[in-house]
């Protein structure tokens, strides 16, 4: 849906605007990720930001580190009421102009929180297109936002499935820093101590190493493959619960020497800019910024067939899909590549085609527009407070 100002009332008519970013995760994924460029963003446009999570967040602890401008309140446990009452404290003690909750636990903690106006109005992002059976207290939480922010056209049809109405949503895209993913150099010292050899094929995918991410049919395909390209090698850069059960599977393959799993890495860029192929064998996803990582640096695309991948590749056109699960069918678009990466270079060049609205810095304009929308738009907050 376009952005459209409905309002002669603007932000010029406030000295600036407040808003309270609510995130509860305990690990730093791509959502928190995502949450960390946009505060850094809406800072350099004027945004006041406030940043209230839950413990531990290696996202506030990132944001210390880098000395981002935004005030951190940390609550001392996960519980979702004492998070509630600190949301509706901050609110009290700050007025607050918007609340902006970045995952499923903090759109909870948010709605508990306004309950009788205890918070401003709520927009809620939405990264993830699984859908949920529906019930009364669900039904209730989805009504509470102000404005969804749907990141693919998967997120936005799960959430009209969902009972949301199409005209509360907005789709904006996850981003990415453009620039520094273009002009960044691969650091060759970095993936020889990784253990992989730059003059051999390296095949790559980033990602969290937990089950949605299916790093098992990547490990399969390998193993496919090993007979017949020994030289090929394969890194997961990522981080998660599943390590222990990928490294037994690598191991049982007996991929051990050529398939790699360094951890989250700083600078994916950097080892993106050194590898042939990229690959992403997700279940689900609601958009896939990993891919447009690979898409920036130029590194052909190959992906699951899945619809949070729609908005990214079209198969044949900017990168080649398999459908989910299928190792075989992985290891054989893998052997065309080797066969022939022509096709797949012009694949990823002309990919690169849809970057632009992918810059985290206009998405970072473009989320500015929805909190304008809402506080000068004066659009339904869904249903009567209390």
């Amino acid at each position: 849906m376009l952005l459209a100002m409905t309002s002669a009332k603007s932000l010029d008519d406030k000295d600036h605007l407040r808003v309270l970013h609510m995130d509860t995760g305990a690990e730093f994924r791509g959502g928190q990720i995502q949450v960390f460029a946009l505060i850094e963003k809406l800072a350099s446009l004027g945004v006041e930001n406030h940043l209230l999570v839950t413990s531990p967040s290696p996202l506030a602890d990132r944001i210390e580190q880098q000395g981002l401008d935004a005030s951190l309140h940390r609550m001392r446990g996960r519980g979702y009421l004492e998070a509630a009452l600190e949301a509706r404290r901050l609110h009290a003690d700050l007025k607050l102009d918007l609340a902006h909750a970045h995952d499923s636990r903090a759109h909870t903690i948010a709605c508990l929180a306004s309950i009788r106006g205890g918070l401003p109005p709520l927009i809620v992002t939405r990264r993830m297109d699984r859908r949920h059976p529906r019930n009364p207290l669900r039904d209730w939480k989805y009504r509470r936002p102000a404005r969804w922010i749907a990141v693919s056209s998967a997120v936005e049809r799960a959430l009209i499935d969902q009972g949301v109405a199409a005209s509360r949503i907005e789709k904006v895209p996850s981003g990415i820093d453009l620039e520094g993913a273009v002009s960044c150099p691969a650091d060759l010292s970095r993936i020889r101590a990784i253990g992989l050899d730059p003059d051999r094929p390296m095949i790559c995918c980033v990602g969290a190493l937990s089950p949605e991410k299916d790093h098992f049919t990547l490990i399969s395909a390998a193993k496919e493959l090993h007979e017949d390209r020994p030289d090929l090698q394969y890194v997961i850069l990522g981080e998660g619960p599943l390590r222990g059960k990928l490294e037994a599977a690598i191991d049982e393959a007996d991929l051990s020497s050529v398939f790699f799993l360094p951890g989250f890495e700083q600078s994916v860029p950097s080892i993106l800019k050194a590898c042939d192929l990229f690959v992403m064998p997700s279940l689900f996803e609601g958009l896939g910024g990993a891919i447009l990582q690979a898409i920036a640096c130029g590194v052909p695309v190959v992906a699951s067939r899945i619809p949070g991948f729609e908005d990214l590749v079209s198969d044949g056109k900017t990168g080649a899909l398999f459908e989910p699960g299928a190792s075989s069918e992985l290891a054989r678009v893998i052997r065309r590549y080797l066969d022939d990466p022509a096709p797949f270079r012009a694949m990823a060049k002309s990919a690169r085609s849809i970057l632009e609205e992918y810059d985290s810095a206009v998405v970072a304009r473009r989320i500015l527009d929805v909190y304008r929308l809402v506080i000068c738009g004066r659009i339904s907050k869904g249903e009567p407070r209390g």
